[in-house]
């Protein structure tokens, strides 16, 4: 997993660091470097794969100078997570075991890294948006060995599968390809969600037919956070097109859609289906969250942006446990998926307050003038104190936490 990132002169992060854990949920104002890190995981990415091509070691990069960006990723093995609870026995939807005092669900013993390596990958830019270099480096910043550096690249593989979304409802609404044309060499590749969403209806029926037992579950989560549908079908409009439906529940009397609508394009009675242009916004982008929750191979690193965006606040709790299920799947029962490192933005005080009890989750981005860095809500002294006498949500949007626009 990536254990911190540090900039020199990326944008507005002139001289900055954030250290990272399984989950990170980002609050800040606009332009205080929340996409900024986000797009600064897919450089590392698209480096990455530049040299992960090559024989040869990649080359050196210079020591930060002023007119070049660097950012710095420093790795280490995902922490391991003690106690009954890590063993996968654990059932999601037993609130007694799952939730703590304040609903929030229960962490299973402490977390400690064991085993493995610990190394840095160094990312030089010729300008905010062009990076051009990469470099492993070993413990306290010393220059790997050509067969460290190499062995170094093949222990990174998962760097491939970080992904980043930012969802479009209408373009997630729309009818895909059931496959691609004929002739296609790429016909045989399993579909995955693209950045925008816009192939959910594909990906979703590709889970159906090729993996029921997690679509099954995932359904099954469907229901339970929406109750008003039955079930996932899908439609074809061509014959090479398929989009997504939802079936209503039989004698539902009314439609809450998770942006507080009715979710519907009107006029619709109970037991009917529900194809995704009459869907609300946000029952399309929880349906996304749902199939990256469930999905058998999910991303390495999943970053969303505006996590909450079209959901209800009532339904930000069943959000949040979605995006638990990922970083820590033993905890939900899914002890055979690999753990995601999840990154998620907001600016919802609502969804904060469900974090009380994990300030370590939470990265405020801070913003001064042109230049922002990153703080670690755990590390203020004080909040047991500020937690006492307010909300979470409250204490950071009155500003007494920071990460609010400058007046």
């Amino acid at each position: 997993m990536i254990a911190s990132v540090a900039f020199h002169n990326f944008k507005a992060l002139r001289e900055a660091q954030v250290e990272l854990r399984p989950f990170n949920l980002i609050v800040g104002p606009n332009g205080s470097g929340k996409t900024s890190l986000i797009q600064a995981l897919l450089r590392l990415r698209t480096l990455w794969r530049l040299h992960a091509a090559a024989d040869a070691p990649p080359p050196r990069v210079e020591p930060a100078r002023a007119d070049r960006s660097i950012m710095e990723f420093r790795f280490c093995p995902p922490p391991e997570r003690g106690g009954e609870e890590a063993a996968g026995a654990h059932n999601p939807h037993d609130q007694e075991k799952r939730e703590g005092r304040e609903g929030q669900p229960k962490r299973a013993g402490r977390e400690r890294r064991e085993g493995g390596s610990v190394f840095t990958a160094r990312l030089s830019c010729v300008s905010q948006m062009v990076c051009d270099q990469i470099e492993f480096l070993g413990a306290g910043g010393a220059p790997l060995s050509a067969a460290a550096a190499l062995a170094a690249k093949a222990q990174t593989r998962w760097i491939d599968r970080i992904r980043a979304y930012l969802f479009d409802h209408y373009a997630m609404a729309e009818p895909v390809p059931v496959q691609p044309p004929a002739g296609n060499a790429t016909a045989a590749v399993l579909p995955e969600l693209a950045s925008n969403g816009a192939n959910l209806s594909a990906v979703l029926a590709q889970l159906q037919a090729g993996e029921p037992a997690p679509f099954a579950r995932l359904e099954e989560e469907l229901r339970r956070v929406l109750p008003e549908f039955s079930g996932i079908e899908f439609v074809r409009p061509s014959a090479d097109t398929v989009q997504l439906a939802l079936r209503l529940r039989a004698g539902a009397e009314a439609v809450t859609a998770p942006d507080g609508g009715a979710g519907l394009a009107g006029g619709e009675l109970a037991g009917e289906l529900v194809s995704a242009d009459n869907l609300s916004q946000g029952t399309l982008y929880l349906m996304a969250l749902l199939y990256l929750a469930f999905q058998p191979q999910p991303p390495s690193v999943v970053c969303v942006e505006e996590i909450d965006r079209g959901i209800h606040p009532r339904l930000l709790r069943p959000l949040r446990d979605l995006l638990y299920r990922l970083s820590y799947p033993a905890e939900c029962g899914e002890s055979r998926r690999p753990p995601v490192q999840v990154l998620a933005t907001t600016h919802s005080p609502y969804l904060l307050d469900l974090f009380k009890d994990h300030p370590e989750e939470i990265i405020i981005s801070q913003k001064h003038g042109t230049s922002a860095h990153f703080e670690r809500l755990a590390d203020r002294a004080d909040l047991g104190a500020l937690l006492g006498e307010a909300s979470l949500g409250d204490l950071w949007f009155s500003g007494i936490l920071g990460g609010v626009p400058e007046e």
